[in-house]
């Protein structure tokens, strides 16, 4: 995957929102989802040693669990958090697809 890593915020579909706002679902739409996922975990949005909101369709809570298993290596933790962009997404559609056949 080729990440563009300059100027990525001006496609981003959060641009304008309040962060706290943002919901995984937007993110999954969003073209420059993993370079904002990258951005997060290369600098973070830090307060103190928490990293705050959801970045790249992940939550703070999960991409600081999977940063601290994968020993904050940048590259491995960036991987395991595709994946589990890609899961917790599967997981979604599936629902929804339960629910409207109900």
């Amino acid at each position: 995957m080729k990440l563009q890593l300059e100027d990525w915020l001006h496609h981003a579909l959060c641009k304008g929102l309040k962060v706290e706002t943002i919901k995984k679902e937007l993110c999954w739409q969003c073209p420059v989802q993993f370079e904002c996922l990258w951005m997060a975990l290369k600098k973070d949005d830090r307060i103190s040693d928490h990293p705050m909101f959801i970045r790249g369709g992940l939550t703070a809570g999960k991409r600081e669990e999977i940063w601290f298993f994968k020993n904050k290596d940048l590259k491995d933790s960036f991987d395991m958090c595709v994946v589990e962009i890609a899961r917790s997404r599967h997981v979604s559609e599936r629902k929804q697809k339960a629910s409207r056949i109900r």
